[in-house]
């Protein structure tokens, strides 16, 4: 289960706002998505990057997804 905007933010979340790219995990927790135990839903990124809704870029083992590709997909769903 993924929660999404209004979700309880965990206490131990970092501010996102000044790196320019993030990991998986930091990504879901920049657009706060969570899986039931409450932790940032990085498997959710990763199936966006492979499905192609996400751009990103591998260093080694590690997908890196540039925080204003987030912003624009944020921009581009609003309503």
């Amino acid at each position: 289960m993924i929660k999404h905007d209004n979700a309880k933010v965990p206490s131990g979340t970092r501010d996102l706002s000044k790196l320019i790219w993030l990991t998986t995990k930091e990504a879901a927790e920049y657009l706060r998505i969570f899986d039931a135990n409450g932790e940032p839903s990085d498997g959710a990124i990763r199936t966006a990057i492979c499905r192609g809704m996400i751009k990103a870029g591998k260093w080694g083992r590690t997908w890196r997804i540039k925080r204003a590709n987030l912003d624009l997909i944020l921009e581009s769903s609003l309503v």
